[in-house]
């Protein structure tokens, strides 16, 4: 059983695999796809290069620099067919799905209601197991899962603060009158968000998803593709080094990589089907600004860049000028990226004696 207080050993660059193994030996394939579905995609990697930014062949690799432009590799095997979780780690057939015979269950309609925990002779706390339930309350019993070696909770930023109640802040927990199993002050904050600002123009329709929706006859097309053949635009999902501090994706929104503002997820009661309070506290860091209108430079430079190439662009929705008043009345947006709720706990800075 896996103390609930250490993290997980942080795996080193150096110790990762040689450059594409991950694509080959891995169970979930994925590689990019051979050609743009859309010009203007291929035409933003142009002028890209054309200002200054690199392509990289693999955003993925930790021997590539981080800075640059490149293109996303999708869940696709070497027939460019989706290669989803179920077809990575669950079909009969795999070696792996085979050692896991009579040891894996998958348990549908079934809620994580909470973590049962115990103290070790030693003191120490333990998650020993899981309290399982109906989604809907009263629709199907409780069921009580033991734990033989370790429970890895993995429930995202807003999940695993909820199943965590009785561990968390003790000020906040008392607030709701749940009793306070271990005081960890991390849990439920530090959540952070890709928050982005974005500009638009209208295109050709051709050059859009759009199509899809305006010319029913090429949904269908699509469909069929996908159907019969697992391929098309149905397909598509909507370091030590420096890294980025801004991603600028093909629809010209600018998100930021590692935001310092940072905000809270707290809970409203002790029942576990209680909707949370959640605070992103958006831009509270002054820090934040700076890149955001840098991105949305960046973005005009590319545009410029496109309509020099006669890529047709026709202003939509763009800044005034580039003043900082305009930039940052500008509207931003969320890319619902939601992270970093942490669980380990924050380690107080050392003073002057206690780091000798």
């Amino acid at each position: 059983m896996w103390p609930f207080t250490t993290p997980y050993p942080e795996m080193r660059v150096e110790q990762l695999s040689e450059e594409y193994d991950y694509i080959i030996v891995g169970l979930w394939k994925n590689r990019t796809h051979a050609d743009f579905c859309f010009r203007g995609f291929g035409e933003v990697v142009e002028v890209a290069k054309s200002i200054g930014l690199p392509y990289i062949p693999d955003i993925n690799s930790p021997t590539h620099p981080p800075f640059g432009c490149a293109r996303l590799h999708f869940t696709i095997d070497e027939d460019a067919y989706r290669h989803s979780t179920y077809h990575a780690f669950l079909p009969k057939h795999t070696a792996l799905a085979c050692a896991r015979t009579g040891r894996l269950h998958i348990c549908t309609s079934t809620i994580v209601k909470r973590l049962e925990i115990e103290r070790a002779p030693s003191g120490e706390l333990l998650v020993t197991g899981v309290v399982l339930g109906p989604t809907v309350e009263g629709k199907g019993p409780r069921k009580a899962i033991r734990a033989v070696k370790e429970v890895i909770l993995s429930a995202g930023p807003f999940g695993s603060p909820h199943i965590l109640i009785g561990i968390g802040p003790a000020e906040h927990l008392k607030e709701h009158s749940i009793t306070v199993v271990h005081d960890l002050p991390a849990v439920g904050s530090n959540l952070q968000d890709h928050f982005g600002v974005s500009v638009g123009f209208n295109i050709a329709l051709t050059d859009s998803l759009l199509q899809l929706e305006k010319r029913p006859w090429r949904f269908l097309f699509e469909l069929l593709r996908y159907l019969l053949w697992g391929t098309g635009l149905l397909l598509v999902p909507a370091h030590n080094e420096p890294l980025p501090d801004i991603e600028i994706m093909p629809s010209l929104l600018s998100v930021l990589l590692s935001p310092s503002s940072h905000g809270t997820v707290r809970l409203t009661s002790a029942h576990p089907h209680a909707p949370l309070s959640i605070e992103p506290h958006y831009l509270s860091s002054p820090a934040d600004l700076a890149p955001l209108r840098v991105a949305l430079r960046l973005s005009r430079r590319l545009h410029d860049a496109l309509r020099g190439r006669e890529y047709a662009l026709v202003d939509a929705t763009v800044p005034a000028d580039e003043t900082v008043a305009a930039l940052d009345a500008w509207g931003c947006r969320t890319a619902y990226y939601y992270s970093s709720t942490r669980l380990r706990p924050l380690v107080p800075t050392p003073t002057a004696r206690e780091a000798g």
